[in-house]
């Protein structure tokens, strides 16, 4: 389930993740300017690459000018438009590729093993924010191989008089390093996606009937309603209570209470409503609320009767020993803007409307003006006290 409160906290994850590798890139600025000044060649020994301390200067520039951007702005920039910090993310971390790269040949950082060490921090950079794109992982230790090379090509004719020749093993040990990072960061990283992603989904979704739940309900509500408003299509509160239901539980057990509620998830989820557009959810003990975005009153009444109808069908196959016992619904509906003015003025008059529907039972009843009732001090609602 897709839900926002699931979207939200994957977003404020996701830029958590962004901030410690932001940070993580303030080090590497950091020994960056410690390569261009401090370290030197001993005496006596030749150049293993064409150090160049204005090179790495100006690669070190580039990486804190685009990094001060990912540590202060990167946040802001993905509450206003998330495809491009996306984008951003993706950009800087080329840019990191390219300036450690940089690093690693101006050196031949087979001698200084700052650039190695760096690399497995890009091969976790990477896995972390592209954990399902094996064709990205693949693309960078392709890349990260030919780097390798490129260093011992550079060892082999640069490195003069004598060459600086680095071996094919040591090459391997250490692309076989960075893809075990890489591929175990990747593991890691889905593993929790599927944690993070199911605790999600059990935070707005009600263990018992399968459906969204209030704090699912709360939010999808009052952004329907805003699409509502904004495109200028009905939007219908269906909000259905089981009739007797303390009567089944008092008579039967909370047993057959409780497969009363599964069933009625169940035709909820796959009956009557259409995928994608429509939604349901359980509202509190015996009452479930389904969100019609689109649909205005005479064709959301027909959506109300053939769910009651397919509630009464489906529990009549729940078996006791005394025998199929038959369950109601009584539902009551409400139109925004027809109806009511805000989100919670359209759940009140679908209320009102189920406390008509209640006086007679396992019927559907549409809201009308004088339905109104000003709910009692005992109870939450104005049909609350016809069970």
């Amino acid at each position: 389930m897709d839900t926002p409160v699931a979207r939200k906290s994957g977003a404020d994850g996701w830029l958590k993740t962004q901030k410690a590798i932001a940070v993580g890139r303030w080090f590497a600025v950091f020994f960056g300017l410690v390569l261009a000044f401090a370290i030197q060649p001993s005496s006596g020994e030749p150049l293993p690459g064409p150090i160049s301390r204005p090179g790495l200067l100006i690669m070190t520039a580039v990486l804190a000018a685009y990094n001060m951007v990912a540590f202060f702005s990167l946040e802001r920039i993905g509450v206003r438009s998330p495809r491009l910090a996306n984008r951003l993310v993706g950009a800087f971390i080329l840019g990191d590729f390219l300036i450690c790269a940089g690093w690693v040949l101006l050196l031949s950082n087979n001698h200084f093993n700052t650039g190695f060490a760096l690399f497995c921090i890009i091969a976790i950079e990477v896995a972390v924010n592209y954990p399902r794109s094996t064709r990205i992982a693949a693309a960078f230790l392709a890349a990260y191989a030919g780097i390798l090379i490129a260093s011992r090509r550079i060892g082999e004719t640069i490195g003069q008089p004598t060459p600086f020749r680095i071996h094919w093993d040591e090459l391997t040990f250490r692309l076989f390093v960075v893809a075990t990072v890489s591929f175990l960061t990747t593991a890691i990283t889905r593993e929790r996606e599927k944690l993070r992603e199911l605790a999600e989904e059990r935070s707005v979704t009600d263990a018992l009937t399968g459906l969204g739940n209030r704090r699912a309900l709360d939010i999808r509500l009052s952004e329907e309603v805003v699409r509502a408003e904004r495109i200028g299509y009905p939007l219908t509160v269906l909000l259905a209570d089981v009739d007797h239901f303390k009567t089944y539980n008092d008579t039967y057990g909370h047993r057959f209470g409780d497969e009363i509620l599964r069933v009625i998830g169940r035709v909820l989820q796959t009956q009557g409503l259409r995928q994608g557009s429509d939604h349901a959810y359980r509202y509190g003990g015996e009452e479930f609320l389904v969100l019609l975005p689109g649909t205005g009153g005479k064709d959301a009444l027909e959506v109300a009767e053939r769910l009651r109808e397919a509630i009464r069908a489906e529990t009549s196959t729940i078996r006791l020993p005394q025998g199929p016992v038959p369950v109601t619904v009584s539902v009551g509906l409400a139109v925004y803007p027809t109806d009511a003015a805000t989100a919670d003025e359209v759940v009140q008059r679908a209320d009102s409307a189920l406390y008509r529907a209640k006086e007679k039972r396992d019927r559907a009843v549409a809201y009308r003006p004088e339905d109104t009732v000003p709910p009692a001090p005992q109870r939450h609602s104005p049909r609350a006290a016809a069970g």
